[in-house]
């Protein structure tokens, strides 16, 4: 326990920050805690940095309490906001996949990336972030490197995103709806696409969070069919455990079971460890980390995520 206490404290100590300066500056410039908590996470590892004895507890937030999070958001769930959904949100995931995977291979080719790394940048863009370019990584067989800096480039570009997103929404609010679709098909890792989307409400939240699930779902086919194409045997990506237990919450929480005090303590307890976890994201940004990577791979990166939103906020229209 002791290894993770550093990094726990310093997360907690930052998040607490976001929160204060969020009630202060709420009245002048509209920013969710969230996102504060990601600036300020960035702000700290690269203006004051921090040492490997605070990685175990940053990595704990970023994971084991976004995970936890995300599994107690089941319970704010609406059947309203699944029949939004409906089947034909799987048909347009299955085609943003596509979609993202292909503008990879083709910009590949033009700004001459490293095509392992460039193939990376693509799924982490259109499944799940960070944790699809780790997940994925073996079932093309690609190196430490390639996977070191698409992991990079994408928790950059989805912190850029939540920002941008944000702002978008404060200067020109939609339905929130369609901006939590947009949010959740859009951004790179689960958290980026929760973050986004909790600055437009409660319904949007909702939003980002199931259509961000649903492309989570693709790790397995993707990585079954990538270890056929580049013929690697059992390297397949497993489904993440808090789908499943996200799916249970939900059922549980449609069901009516809970009492509603209880409903929001637990919904409360949600919104604490998405906030650590945003703050730990912040922190795992830092530049001097990418510096090297700063030319071809952030370009690639960056007009994909640039096309993909474009697409994506139409495609986000028709569900």
């Amino acid at each position: 326990m002791k290894k993770y206490l550093k990094g726990l404290s310093l997360v907690l100590f930052l998040a607490t920050l976001a929160f204060i300066i969020q009630n202060i500056t709420s009245n002048y410039f509209k920013l969710e805690t969230l996102t504060w908590g990601i600036l300020i996470g960035m702000a700290w590892v690269n203006l004051v940095g921090t040492s490997k004895k605070y990685d175990c507890g940053i990595a704990f937030c970023q994971k084991k309490m976004l995970k936890t999070g995300i599994v107690l958001l089941g319970f704010k769930m609406s059947a309203e906001g699944i029949k939004t959904l409906g089947i034909k949100s799987i048909f347009i995931v299955i085609l943003y996949v596509i979609l993202a995977t292909s503008l990879a291979i083709i910009f590949q080719r033009i700004l001459k990336v490293n095509k392992k790394t460039a193939m990376l940048i693509g799924l982490g863009s259109s499944i799940c972030g960070a944790s699809a370019v780790v997940a994925l990584s073996d079932s093309i067989e690609a190196k430490k490197e390639d996977t070191a800096v698409a992991v990079s480039v994408v928790s950059l570009l989805g912190a850029i995103g939540v920002m941008g997103y944000t702002f978008i929404f404060k200067l020109y609010p939609m339905n929130q709806i369609h901006y939590g679709l947009w949010s959740g098909l859009t951004l790179h890792g689960v958290a980026h696409a929760i973050a986004a989307a909790g600055a437009g409400g409660a319904v949007a939240k909702e939003m980002g969070t199931m259509i961000k699930l649903i492309r989570v779902l693709m790790l397995v086919p993707v990585s079954l069919l990538l270890s056929k194409i580049f013929g690697v045997k059992e390297k397949s990506a497993k489904l993440p455990g808090y789908v499943l237990g996200f799916c249970i919450t939900t059922a549980i929480g449609l069901s009516g079971f809970l009492p509603s005090n209880i409903v929001d303590l637990l919904l409360k307890i949600s919104d604490f460890l998405i906030l650590l976890a945003m703050t730990g994201l912040g922190l795992s940004v830092d530049f001097k980390n990418i510096k090297n990577e700063i030319g071809s791979a952030i370009t690639h990166g960056a007009i994909i995520f640039g096309i993909l939103s474009c697409i994506g906020f139409v495609l986000t229209m028709m569900i």
